[in-house]
């Protein structure tokens, strides 16, 4: 996934910062990986039948909340302070070649920049 995420910036957004890119690309792997790690664990939650596993699925919720949904929060938060810089960067980098409008120009009026 890194991989294939850094050749598509390189190609998309070759006059962005390397840094920054690695930076946003390392965080979407995080999240990732942490998504997919929330996923597995709400499947556990599956096997829990009876009554009698109330504390197990207590104990499971609480240790999610604490271990896995604590970094998807740092991750995120992350991405939307890098996002906009990155947004920025590209459309001041190549802007949109044609007349109609692109992905990044309405990707960047979603976002409020704080200039």
């Amino acid at each position: 996934l890194s991989r294939s995420l850094s050749k598509t910036f390189d190609h998309v957004c070759p006059t962005t910062n390397p840094e920054l890119r690695g930076r946003i690309i390392a965080l979407l792997v995080d999240v990732v990986r942490y998504s997919d790690g929330i996923k597995k664990d709400v499947q556990k939650l599956t096997r829990l039948k009876r009554p009698t596993d109330a504390r197990a699925l207590r104990s499971f919720l609480t240790d999610m909340q604490l271990l896995r949904l604590q970094h998807q929060q740092r991750y995120i938060a992350e991405l939307r302070r890098n996002i906009p810089i990155l947004l920025r960067s590209v459309k001041k980098g190549n802007g949109t070649q044609s007349k109609r409008r692109g992905l990044i120009d309405e990707l960047t009026d979603m976002v409020k920049f704080d200039d």
